[in-house]
């Protein structure tokens, strides 16, 4: 009787689990089968180029094709390579392309409309395959088309020898990487364009031709390897629609099989791996002068840096008209895997272009037996002759009002008082001074507790010199070069820092590529937004061009000594800033968390080798630099001044100092008397004796949001999971059942 009491209980019990599993399974697949079925993957016309339905146990029909193309797959999907395919009764690997970015939103009944033209897509999917399936050796091609003003791919083709029969459908336009070959020479051309190696009058096939670019480079092989890496989609850009899209992959001095021939190689389009995606992006920067992400579906995206001027209009001169429609490009050989390839990247129309076109066809064939057939050429061709022009969206900004808000500043006003006092007593022991200012920064938040500005001139009495004086700052801004050199590995250590300049190292190298040195001295320096101090006529940096007629290598000598370049003590006291913590911050007298510069290149150099070039007071507390300085404000002829830099405390910096003073006295063969730096040593010595962080909780609960954001989780302990997450848990959980 008790064994059967206990039979009877345990079978009451699996009962009631069961009843409750399908009662969950119920109402959970009548919510999913409800919405499942109506989403679809819609072309940017609202066309359906698949429909979505939850896959079967045995096998993967996620995918269905409403508009088959039965001319290159039989019962396949026409873009099934880009498309891929979701099944959630698969536990691992169940999804791929642009559904398996998007499950999320067609699993929960939400149509994706992507940017893909169906009618161009049929187009250039004819022509590619009936141009390359009869060329020898032909294994894979693929074909892409992007809008060079907003980045759209209203095609993207991948072909392979047995595409008729349904097999081989990887996306290769944006997963296989090759080296491209001098296709990408432009690549190359923009980089030297850039450091000023070109001018208007010069050829660059000849400067090309001549080895010019690649002995330069070969004196700095980081910097010509950075330099095309940041001319080139950055990593991770395709895979937001594509998660197994790949990267460029450039080899560089710090890979194993570095030489100095591969700089030659890379002047050539060699020695670099990207996919016919990153070609066509890199043609649409040629285009329209600005780095463009290429996107299957539209989202918004931050605006991305302008790599070129108009001055790109002489590497499209460069290229080769092909047809009646303006296609211009350029057609090489490449190699994939070993085997030979071939490219043609162009854009159409040449006056005003609208697209950028690429297309590869991969043999299986050995490089030195194939000869160029021009199969992508063609095809190129013969589509940007035939294909409409769609419909072009505008993005509307939308600009949103801030509430207006007390002014709360950073001037602590006991720093504040005590620092006048200083530099008081400084005008008043030197009749020669005329004007003063000492400005200290948080190097972390940007805020600013002390700025102090001193005049003689009642009619200068509320100008503020710190933010708006424009002056020849000297000396104290050579370490400026001495980071330009460290990035591009010219020096590696404390004594090659110290001698560089003096031997005119620094110069020699740079002279060749005045363009580059101009706009890495620029790039180190707060500019544009990240001058963020709320002061009218705040000053913005002057740098001379390499391109105007005073310009001469005597130039690039007096601005590695931090001459002939005009600055305001703000900007010297920032740049010092970064030295200690490593980012461009913006300085603020408006209470605000600080702001800085998304990648600094800071980070990427030895800065401690800077630092320890530099000098320190008796109490090794403050490092920095003293020198003279020149300016014009207070008349038409150069005058005398001095100015200090620096930061504190040494070992862990807080703050940055800057201090500068003015005279009447002519510049040339004025004497320093180091006023300057003695009223920076004496305010820092100050705050440093009372310095408690304790004391500014407000600040470093800012700080700690600001620049730590990974130390918040986004998601709170306590939070309920997403509900598209537990019903598809929930589905998975009740199939075992």
């Amino acid at each position: 009787m008790e064994m059967n009491k206990i039979i009877i209980r345990t079978m009451a019990v699996l009962l009631s689990l069961a009843g409750i599993t399908l009662g969950i399974r119920s109402c959970v697949f009548r919510k999913a089968e409800n919405r499942v079925y109506k989403a679809h993957v819609l072309d940017r016309n609202g066309k359906v180029l698949a429909s979505f339905e939850r896959g079967e146990r045995r096998g993967r029909k996620v995918a269905v094709e409403m508009c088959p193309n039965t001319v290159t797959y039989r019962g396949g999907a026409l873009a099934q390579s880009v498309l891929g395919y979701f099944c959630p009764d698969i536990p691992f690997n169940n999804s791929s392309g642009l559904i398996g970015a998007y499950e999320e939103e067609l699993y929960s009944g939400k149509d994706v409309r992507t940017t893909i033209d169906l009618g161009w897509q049929r187009l250039a999917d004819s022509l590619l395959w009936v141009n390359a399936k009869e060329t020898e050796g032909f294994d894979q091609a693929c074909l892409v088309v992007m809008d060079v003003r907003d980045g759209g791919l209203p095609v993207v083709v991948n072909l392979s020898h047995e595409s008729d029969k349904g097999f081989g459908l990887g996306n290769r336009a944006m997963e296989l990487e090759y080296e491209p070959g001098p296709v990408m020479e432009p690549l190359v051309w923009t980089v030297a364009m850039k450091d000023g190696m070109f001018q208007s009058d010069s050829p660059m096939a000849e400067t090309i031709s001549s080895g010019k670019i690649a002995k330069t480079y070969k004196a700095m092989p980081e910097h010509l390897t950075r330099s095309l890496k940041e001319c080139l989609l950055q990593e991770g850009y395709i895979r937001e629609d594509i998660h197994e899209a790949s990267d460029v992959s450039i080899n560089g001095p710090e890979s194993k099989d570095w030489s100095e021939s591969m700089v030659d190689e890379l002047a050539h389009g060699w020695a670099m791996k990207m996919t016919a995606t990153h070609i066509a992006a890199f043609y649409s920067t040629l285009a329209t002068g600005v780095r463009t992400i290429p996107y299957l579906v539209k989202k918004s995206r931050h605006e991305e840096p302008e790599i070129l001027g108009e001055e790109r209009n002489l590497i499209l001169e460069k290229f080769d008209e092909y047809g009646t429609s303006g296609l211009v490009g350029r057609s090489s050989a490449s190699r994939w895997c070993g085997y030979a390839a071939e490219t043609f990247a162009g854009i159409f129309p040449k006056e005003e272009p609208r697209f950028a076109i690429v297309c590869a066809v991969f043999s299986a064939r050995q490089p030195e037996r194939v000869q160029m057939t021009g199969v992508p050429e063609k095809v190129a061709t013969k589509f940007s002759e035939e294909a409409t022009t769609p419909r072009l969206r505008g993005i509307s900004a939308i600009k949103c009002e801030s509430k207006k808000r007390d002014w709360e500043t950073t001037i602590d006003s006991c720093w504040q008082k005590k620092a006048d006092s200083l530099l008081r007593n400084s005008l008043r022991g030197d009749r020669r001074i005329k004007g003063a200012c000492i400005a200290v920064m948080n190097v972390w938040s940007g805020n600013v507790p002390v700025m102090v500005n001193l005049s003689r001139e009642k009619a200068n009495e509320y100008h503020n010199i710190a933010a708006c004086l424009g002056y020849e700052p000297g000396p104290v801004m050579e370490p400026l070069t001495w980071t330009v050199a460290l990035n591009d590995g010219l020096v590696h250590s404390e004594t090659d820092l110290k001698e560089s300049i003096a031997s005119g190292s620094i110069p020699e190298a740079y002279k060749n590529i005045p363009g580059h040195y101009v706009a890495a001295l620029r790039s180190f320096l707060p500019e544009d937004d990240w001058n963020t101090i709320e002061v009218e006529r705040v000053k913005v940096v002057e740098m001379p061009n390499p391109k105007s007629p005073e310009w001469s290598e005597q130039t690039v000598q007096a601005l590695s000594k931090g001459y002939s370049m005009k600055i305001s003590p703000l900007h010297v006291m920032t740049f010092y800033g970064a030295l200690a913590s490593g980012d461009i911050v913006g300085a603020h007298i408006e209470l605000a968390g600080g702001r800085d510069v998304p990648s600094s290149r800071f980070g990427k150099i030895d800065r401690k080798t800077i630092i320890s070039a530099l000098d320190c007071d008796m109490e090794d507390n403050l490092v920095g630099r003293a020198s003279l300085s020149r300016f014009n404000e207070y008349g038409s002829s150069s005058r005398a001044g001095e100015t200090f830099a620096g930061f504190f405390p040494k070992d862990e910096p807080e703050y940055t100092v800057v201090c500068a003073t003015l005279t009447d006295q002519p510049y040339y063969g004025y004497k320093m008397t180091g006023a300057a730096q003695k009223v920076a040593e004496e305010l820092s010595g100050f705050i440093s004796a009372g310095m408690v962080r304790e004391t500014f909780p407000d600040y470093w609960q800012k700080f700690d949001k600001t620049n730590h954001p990974e130390d918040e989780s986004s998601v709170k302990p306590n939070d309920p999971p997403h509900e598209n997450w537990l019903r598809r848990f929930l589905i998975r959980l009740t199939k075992h059942f």
